[in-house]
């Protein structure tokens, strides 16, 4: 379960299946999810990566920036 520290409400998840991409196929699979009270939205990853280069074992994948 997680909790949305600003408001004190339980996140619901949005989806399954999406690849935190950190570029030349190294991904966290996770899942997303948002709060039912201000709407921020988080991505709850796996503790370790995979190596991903075709890009095909996620459903969605999120480029990270920097």
């Amino acid at each position: 379960m997680y909790i949305c520290l600003e408001c004190r409400k339980e996140m619901m998840c949005l989806q399954n299946g999406v690849g935190i991409d950190y570029g030349l196929g190294h991904v966290y699979p996770s899942d997303t999810f948002v709060c039912k009270g201000c709407g921020i939205q988080i991505a709850a990853t796996n503790r370790s990566s995979i190596h991903d280069p075709e890009y095909k074992s996620q459903e969605t994948y999120i480029k990270m920036e920097g």
